[in-house]
C-alpha cells in the first residue's frame, strides 16, 4: 500500500487541516440577519452549494413577494435540531430515516418529498480503485478501501454524511485507518479538499456538476438521475417547525411556504434548474412509491 501523508488526512476519520487551518462545520456567518423579517428556511448545505435554494426561493418570492424565504445552509442534522429549536421556520432535508424520526418526536411535522437527484461517487482522474467495474455502490466504496485509496467524508451528520455510513453498511466495512479522513465541512469545501489531495468521496449531483470545472475529481460510479439505485437515491423532503416552537405568524407563513416548495412554484423551480447546462434534479412523481407522503398536520 503506497505511504500515505498523515499531515494531510487524520487516520480513523479525524478533522481534515490544509496548511494548518483545521475545517469545522459552517458558522453563522452564513445566516441572514434576522432583523430582516425574512422567513429563516434552513436548507441542505448540497442545495445551497448546487445554487437551487436560491432558485427556490426566488420561486417562492415571485408568487408571494412577502414570503420570500431567506436559505440558511445547514448539514440535515443540523438543520433538524434548529427545527425543533423553532430557529427556523421551515428546512429542506435530506435524510428521510431522521426526517421521520424527527416527526414521530414531536420535533418536525408534515414531511413533504418534493425532489430527488443522485449521490455520486467521485475521486482523482483514472479511477486509481477501479470503482466504475464495481456491480453497485457498495461495491465501489469496498474497491476504495481495499486499494487504500484516500476517501474523504463529511463527517459532519449531514444527509450526505448519513447515507455514505449507510453505503458502508452495505459494503460491510468499517472505514477505518490512514486512507479515510473527515472534513467535518459543507459538500462544495468537502469537494475542493478532496480535489487538492486526490481523495474519493460521495457527493450529490447538483453540487458536483455545478463544482465539477473547479475540482481535479471525475465521477467514479454513478447509477443517473433518471432511476438511481436504492443506495444512490437522494430525497429531499421539507418539512416545518411545530407551530408551538415559533411564533404564529411564522407557523402561519411556514405552511403557505410548504405548499408553494411543494406545489408549481417549487416543482417549476426543480424543472427549470440546470447546473453548469446539465439537469441536476428532478420533481418527485407520483410514481415514486417510496416518496409517498408521511405527514403530521397539526
Amino acid at each position: 500500500m503506497p505511504t500515505r501523508r498523515r499531515s494531510v488526512i487524520a487516520a480513523g476519520g479525524g478533522l481534515l487541516g490544509v496548511g494548518g487551518v483545521g475545517l469545522s462545520t459552517l458558522s453563522t456567518a452564513d445566516d441572514p440577519d434576522p432583523a430582516s423579517g425574512r422567513l429563516r428556511l434552513a436548507v441542505g448545505t448540497t442545495l445551497y452549494d448546487s445554487g437551487l435554494a436560491e432558485e427556490l426561493a426566488a420561486a417562492v418570492a415571485e408568487t408571494r413577494p412577502d414570503l420570500a424565504p431567506a436559505p440558511v445552509p445547514r448539514g440535515t442534522g443540523a438543520a433538524l435540531r434548529a427545527l425543533a429549536a423553532g430557529d427556523v421556520a421551515a428546512a429542506i432535508v435530506h435524510h428521510p430515516r431522521a426526517e421521520r424520526r424527527a416527526v414521530a418526536a414531536g420535533d418536525a411535522v408534515d414531511r413533504r418529498p418534493f425532489c430527488v437527484n443522485d449521490f455520486l461517487l467521485v475521486g482523482p482522474p483514472g479511477d486509481p480503485a477501479g470503482a466504475a467495474d464495481a456491480a453497485d455502490a457498495a461495491a465501489a466504496f469496498d474497491r476504495v478501501a481495499a486499494a487504500g485509496e484516500r476517501f474523504l467524508s463529511r463527517g459532519d451528520d449531514s444527509g450526505t454524511h448519513a447515507r455514505e455510513r449507510r453505503i458502508w453498511a452495505a459494503a460491510d466495512r468499517g472505514p477505518r485507518g490512514d486512507w479515510y479522513g473527515a472534513t467535518g465541512s459543507s459538500m462544495g469545501e468537502t469537494l475542493r479538499i478532496a480535489g487538492s489531495v486526490g481523495a474519493y468521496t460521495l457527493v450529490d449531483r447538483g453540487t458536483f456538476v455545478r463544482r465539477r470545472g473547479t475540482v481535479d475529481l471525475e465521477t467514479a460510479f454513478a447509477t443517473g438521475l433518471a432511476s438511481p439505485s436504492p443506495l444512490l437515491r437522494n430525497v429531499y423532503s421539507v418539512v416545518r417547525a411545530p407551530p408551538d416552537r415559533v411564533d404564529d405568524a411564522s407557523a402561519g407563513a411556514a405552511r403557505t411556504l410548504v405548499e408553494l416548495l411543494v406545489g408549481d412554484p417549487g416543482r417549476g423551480a426543480v424543472r427549470g434548474f440546470r447546473a453548469d447546462g446539465e439537469r441536476a434534479y428532478r420533481p418527485v412523481e407520483g410514481t415514486d412509491s417510496s416518496d409517498r407522503r408521511r405527514s403530521v398536520k397539526p
